[in-house]
């Protein structure tokens, strides 16, 4: 038989735990790079993307509206 101490068991979780964290890290970190990396959208800043999608959702609202 094969036996696992509880010492091993923590630490095997322990290390199990350290690459997931690792893993989550570099996942995002590359997401984020991947976003920095994306071509600009026409607008500098979200601010001004959230304003023109309102705009577009006013307008929207408007046709719906009958207005």
């Amino acid at each position: 038989m094969n036996y696992v101490t509880d010492e091993q068991r923590q630490q095997m979780n322990r290390d199990h735990a350290q690459a997931q964290r690792k893993a989550a890290r570099d996942s995002m970190i590359k997401r984020r790079s991947a976003v920095s990396d994306a071509p600009k959208t026409q607008y500098a800043t979200d601010q001004e993307a959230w304003a023109a999608k309102q705009a577009v959702r006013a307008e929207w609202l408007a046709k719906r509206n009958g207005k």
